[in-house]
């Protein structure tokens, strides 16, 4: 929700109709982290947002 909040604005419209919308939401912070969109990346995310951990005896441990 809110992405589409942020498109919204972007679009300068209740109802944005086009996917340049969302492609231009840049620095929009989420429980992922910060989400950067663009037309070649659908994602917004980079990989740095992502980490493997493995949780032992109720212990995180990050796997690299």
């Amino acid at each position: 929700m809110t992405l589409l909040a942020q498109a919204m604005r972007n679009a300068k419209s209740a109802e944005p109709r086009h996917p340049d919308a969302v492609e231009k939401v840049r620095g929009l912070y989420g429980t992922a982290g910060e989400f950067n969109f663009s037309a070649d990346d659908h994602s917004g995310l980079t990989e740095e947002a992502f980490a493997m951990v493995r949780i032992t005896k109720g212990d995180w441990e990050l796997l690299r």
